[in-house]
């Protein structure tokens, strides 16, 4: 039987070098990478109240472990790697350490080691100001991810690229307001700018402008791109003179297609397509009269319905009907059709307890159909339907977090490499993207916090809607994986955790526990005479470690 998920341990007790670590803060690291110690580093936090046992104010995250064998006796598995951190310690500390080489190793649990099945993909922004990451589209095998970068002085467009959904390149930058969307044609990648310029690359390398000017009209943002027999449409973003559709047949030569959308009741954007027994369907924007559907066979433009709610932000076909997510100030509304012209109602998200509204984009994935939708006041949720009645939460609250508050449309979802892939807008720390995979287990991971005496804690992740049973030596405690949370579980009073405690957590049928045991001793070591910090501890470059002074004098 396979018991392959994460465990990370947060550690609090007293040191033994005239030291105090106070906490140890370990974050998400994809278990599918190599994680090399030289990443790690601490950093100083004083803190006021040494004997705080409450739990750390984070969420719940997979954390994969090194080890490391010095041969040390009683300390199996780590080993000291200096680390120079000169913020560690103030200059006018020197008599005890003016630069501190922090010395981080790790554990490595062989029956614990796995991760939920959303893993977030890249580092926030990329390690820049990228806020939003409005598309992504798989090109020659590997997944491009569009940015709209905001520094505060210039806004650029940045293109970015996996093979495997891990290691990142940036393969493009240019002075444009993001790249909005992302699509593949004849042989190229196609990016298009809400500035309403278009680019294009045949390697993903070595890129070309092909429109810079808005076709002519400096309104004109791009903010959907479509594939249909044999031509590249894109359709605008424009409330002054009213969104456009424009094609092409060989990328670089456009024609305005139709003889405009409305013009009488302006459309804001074209946002939304798909194709669907024989038609290219765009919907709209349409903020004073309603949304609007609006269809081609490749030779007329026909407008098919008319809506109340501002935009069909979103359109997918499964299952032999055309789907829409509708954009909707007070709560996502999900309506379909069997032809295209007449549509039914599928239901309101409120009904079902979410607080979605607004934006929201489909995509077909593993046969089922999923919505990403806008969640402002708690961060965005993922739904799923496997025919399109029943409806059942696959995240929720942004992923941990509520910055990730919505995703562009359907711009911003596709499949890469086995998994859905969806890009967040993130305007706290940068956006994000985020790959599911299914997987049988039923815990995702458990964190712990532990201090000295009857004061620790443990708390996690499991599938949504399960019980969870935790057992340790002294108690048996049954929670419940809170589906408002993505599945987060806890205890509601602290319980006694000490090393070489066998630990299990099973949730629903138990078929994969999560059983550890904690190393014995729990050993970590500080030295100020050499500067040297080492023991069993967890995290990553910019990852929070509390280390304090513990001298007469005071830090």
């Amino acid at each position: 039987m396979r018991t392959k998920y994460t465990t990370s341990i947060i550690i609090v007790f007293f040191l033994l070098s005239g030291l105090v670590l106070n906490s140890v803060f370990a974050m998400p690291i994809d278990p599918e990478k190599e994680t090399s110690l030289s990443d790690f580093a601490l950093q100083e936090k004083l803190i006021s109240d040494p004997e705080k046992t409450n739990p750390p104010v984070s969420p719940p995250a997979s954390v994969f472990y090194e080890g490391i064998d010095n041969g040390r006796e009683n300390i199996d598995a780590f080993s000291p790697i200096r680390r120079t951190n000169s913020n560690i310690f103030s200059p006018s500390q020197a008599q005890h350490s003016s630069e501190v080489d922090a010395v981080v190793a790790s554990l490595i649990q062989e029956t614990v080691v796995g991760s939920s099945p959303w893993q977030q993909l890249n580092e926030d922004g990329f390690g820049d100001n990228n806020f939003q990451i409005p598309s992504l589209q798989e090109f020659n095998g590997d997944l491009y991810a569009g940015t709209w970068k905001d520094n505060d002085e210039v806004s650029s467009a940045e293109v970015w690229r996996t093979i495997d959904g891990g290691g990142w390149e940036k393969v493009d930058e240019r002075e444009y307001s993001g790249c909005a969307d992302l699509i593949v044609f004849g042989t190229y990648l196609y990016c298009g700018s809400w500035d309403g310029a278009i680019w294009r690359s045949e390697d993903g390398i070595n890129w070309a402008d092909v429109v810079t000017d808005g076709f002519g009209d400096s309104n004109n943002g791009i903010a959907r791109f479509a594939v249909f027999d044999g031509m590249l449409y894109a359709g605008t973003w424009n409330g002054t003179t009213g969104t456009e559709i424009w094609r092409t047949d060989d990328g670089t030569n456009w024609d305005i297609f139709g003889d405009g959308l409305d013009p009488n009741n302006i459309a804001v954007g074209a946002i939304s397509t798909e194709v669907f027994g024989g038609y290219l369907y765009w919907g709209l924007v349409n903020w004073e009269t309603g949304a609007q559907l609006w269809r081609t066979d490749g030779i007329t433009l026909t407008k098919v319905s008319q809506g109340t709610s501002a935009a069909i932000s979103s359109l997918a076909a499964f299952d032999g009907f055309l789907y829409s997510g509708i954009w909707d100030e007070v709560s996502t509304q999900v309506w379909r059709s069997d032809d295209g012209i007449d549509w039914e109602y599928v239901l309101t998200f409120s009904d079902l307890g979410s607080g979605m509204r607004e934006a929201n984009g489909l995509e077909v994935y593993d046969n089922m159909l999923y919505l990403v939708g806008a969640n402002p006041d708690n961060g965005l949720e993922v739904w799923r339907t496997s025919n399109g009645s029943d409806w059942e939460l696959s995240a929720s609250m942004g992923f941990g977090d509520t910055s990730n508050a919505w995703s562009y449309w359907d711009n911003a979802i596709t499949n890469f490499g086995g998994k859905l892939i969806l890009g967040t807008n993130n305007f706290s720390t940068g956006g994000e993207i985020w790959g599911y995979e299914p997987n049988e287990y039923e815990v995702y991971d458990v964190e712990m916090w532990l201090n000295l005496g009857v004061k620790d804690w443990i708390w996690g992740n499991a599938k949504p809607g399960l019980e969870v049973t935790i057992t340790t030596p002294r108690d048996t405690i049954h929670t419940f994986a809170d589906p408002g949370c993505n599945g987060c579980f806890g205890i509601s009073e602290p319980i006694e955790i000490n090393a070489g405690d066998t630990i299990s957590v099973t949730a629903g049928d138990a078929i994969y526990p999560v059983d550890f045991t904690l190393p014995t001793p729990l050993l970590f070591n500080a030295r100020s005479d050499t500067e040297e910090v080492w023991g069993q501890i967890g995290g990553r470059s910019g990852d929070l470690v509390q280390v304090n002074g513990f001298w007469e004098d005071g830090y």
